[in-house]
């Protein structure tokens, strides 16, 4: 691959990347973003915005953000929602996604600022919960974003970066708290030649939940052979089916039949329960097999046929 080549490559990697890429961290060596005021009794107010606010009632907060850079720097700030990622991770929408709750809710005295050298500055904010709205948990945040800056990397060819920092915000509706969990997909795949499991999933109660549990895998005589277990599953997001691929200790066999059992819990006395039997077989390996014993049928029944006549033709000399 050419110089050329492999730098195209690399410029679309990083486009793509910046657009998808959701924001998670509240802190990089150019910029810092945090809560102002505090909760000294919960350290996570710290790092996230947590409220607790009843429908119609306006809460207001600010937000520091820092420059730790020798330069000065323009930055943008924007509140989103936020959402799940496939494998369950807690991540904050773009900037040009709709807004339908808390990127809504909430309305900053200032978008854009430029902060000088090392300069700390706090940006008051409002957050607005609507009369008519959902009881429970609501989740977004408040992103930071520098603007555009060029990077030349090789060769004279230079890249647009855009560092992006969020800073979560959870907004607990007063109300009857329903917790619900539901598991919508449970079967078996293969990934990396190992057997893989496919695992559906969605909070459909209004109460954010990290549901931990395990899968256990029995042979065809119930002897237990693998035991998943399932602590990384994140937090969904309320309302939005998630899918997870869960790869397992166990190497695809020639031929075998297996047992899981799925056993989620989502909440104290409550889990869900899934069990599901299914046949594993490796095609490639089946198919040689299959053909070098049909090729050593053919040349069995033709030895057998080829001395079968040799045999009747010496009798007959014979006689």
């Amino acid at each position: 691959m050419t110089n050329a080549a492999k730098l195209l490559f690399l410029l679309i990697f990083l486009f793509l990347s910046a657009s998808v890429t959701p924001a998670y961290a509240i802190e990089t060596g150019t910029l810092g973003a945090y809560p102002t005021n505090y909760d000294p009794t919960n350290a996570l107010t710290k790092s996230w915005f947590i409220y607790a606010i009843a429908p119609g009632q306006t809460k207001q907060d600010k937000i520091t953000v820092a420059n730790y850079t020798d330069n000065s720097i323009r930055v943008l700030i924007y509140p989103v929602d936020a959402t799940t990622t496939k494998d369950g991770a807690f991540a904050l929408y773009n900037q040009n996604d709709p807004r339908r709750d808390i990127g809504n809710w909430v309305k900053l005295a200032q978008s854009d600022i430029t902060l000088a050298p090392k300069e700390h500055k706090d940006i008051p904010f409002t957050i607005t919960i609507p009369q008519v709205v959902s009881v429970g948990d609501h989740a977004g945040g408040i992103i930071v974003q520098q603007e555009k800056v060029n990077k030349v990397i090789k060769e004279g060819v230079g890249i647009n970066i855009i560092s992006r920092i969020g800073v979560r915000m959870y907004e607990t509706v007063p109300g009857e708290r329903m917790i619900s969990f539901l598991v919508h997909d449970f079967r078996q795949t293969s990934m990396n030649n190992r057997i893989s499991f496919i695992l559906g999933m969605e909070n459909n109660g209004n109460v954010f939940t990290t549901p931990k549990g395990s899968i256990e895998i029995t042979d065809i005589f119930g002897k237990k052979v693998d035991s998943i277990q399932l602590d990384t599953l994140g937090t969904p997001v309320l309302k939005k089916p998630i899918t997870q691929t869960i790869e397992s200790h166990l190497t695809k066999p020639l031929l075998a039949k297996y047992t899981a059992v799925l056993t989620l819990v989502y909440a104290p006395n409550k889990s869900i329960t899934r069990t599901i039997t299914f046949m594993v077989y490796d095609q490639i390996k089946l198919f040689v097999i299959a053909l070098v014993a049909i090729i050593m049928l053919v040349v069995i029944v033709r030895a057998f046929l080829f001395f079968s006549k040799n045999k009747i033709t010496i009798s007959k000399k014979g006689e």
